[in-house]
């Protein structure tokens, strides 16, 4: 009688726990981190302490497919979590500074998509998940990096306005102002090369007088500056280096002189500028510009018979400092 009351029971635990591993989801798990984070073992881990329904497939198995990677970032580490495939799949992402709480967050994340009352703490006296670093081995089967999916590179439209100085009109540097537009394309993590483009305006004038007159001069001119190289120094300063081309329309007027006359006369010019660009808050932005031009038509203007009042310089140069926001 003994046996008998005895073997009943254990036979219907028996069949408890094969029905509970039967209900377990089989889990196809690919797991990436880098270096310093725990390994696989350290997640598969974390994931079965929250939950017993959720195990890893055997070989040939059908299963959900769970996809964990962790990228170091400025600052901590990234992970991102995909479960399932196709349309069907969710995706969560989560960051932190230590990448054992990374780690933690995305295992809780998966157990809770397998079963709704996972655990969401496990016994803090377990001792903690080993940090392993990646072996040259594992460091082989991911040669490239990914770029960041939440971080492409993207188009931005800046405005603003700069002072400058330069000497289009006069040896002595002469003060303008610049209101520019431009279109950017740029990535502010990873690999952020970019480029680009900027359209502005200015007006100068200046006054140049000789014992036997004198003239006034006025310069309307647009820019087009186009920066093959648009790229971050270190955040947030910014650096960009441009070609330059200008046209405009040179006005010039005698005073103090019989017979006196005005005349205009086409302005072009090419060159090059640089710009330093520091972004302190948000889309707000200060920055520094100096560019050097080199006019195609070099005009003489003089006064009586021959008194040369101004000729244009070979070569100008000028400087600017500019505030700007990007939109968006």
């Amino acid at each position: 009688m003994s046996v008998r009351r005895f073997s009943v029971p254990l036979l219907a635990l028996s069949f408890v726990s094969r029905a509970r591993a039967q209900d377990a989801t089989p889990v196809l798990l690919e797991y990436r981190a880098h270096a310093g984070c725990p390994d696989e073992q350290a997640f598969v881990r974390e994931l079965t302490a929250r939950t017993r329904l959720a195990r890893i497939a055997d070989a040939g198995e059908a299963a959900e497919r769970v996809r964990v990677r962790i990228d170091e970032v400025p600052g901590g580490s990234h992970g991102q979590l995909v479960v399932g495939v196709g349309a069907g799949a969710s995706t969560r992402d989560v960051s932190a500074a230590r990448c054992e709480q990374v780690v933690a967050a995305l295992a809780l994340m998966t157990a809770l998509a397998i079963d709704p009352d996972a655990l969401t703490a496990v016994d803090a006296s377990a001792p903690p998940a080993p940090v392993t670093p990646v072996t040259p081995t594992a460091a082989k089967e991911e040669p490239h990096r990914q770029p960041r999916v939440e971080q492409p590179a993207r188009f931005h439209v800046r405005a603003g306005i700069a002072f400058e100085l330069d000497t289009s009109l006069s040896p002595n540097p002469q003060p303008s102002l610049r209101p520019f537009l431009g279109l950017e394309r740029e990535r502010e993590r990873g690999a952020a090369f970019g480029y680009a483009l900027r359209l502005s305006a200015a007006r100068g004038e200046s006054e140049i007088a000789r014992s036997d007159g004198a003239g006034e001069f006025t310069l309307w001119r647009g820019r087009l500056e186009a920066c093959p190289l648009h790229a971050p120094l270190s955040a947030p300063l910014w650096v960009s280096a441009c070609g330059a081309f200008e046209a405009g329309r040179l006005s010039a007027v005698g005073r103090d002189v019989s017979s006196a006359q005005s005349l205009q006369r086409p302005w072009y010019a090419g060159g090059g500028a640089a710009r330093l660009e520091l972004r302190p808050i948000g889309t707000f932005g200060l920055e520094l510009a100096g560019d050097v031009l080199f006019p195609f038509v070099r005009d003489r203007f003089f006064v009586q018979s021959d008194s040369t009042v101004r000729r244009t310089s070979a070569v100008v140069a000028g400087g600017a400092l500019g505030v700007s926001v990007r939109f968006p």
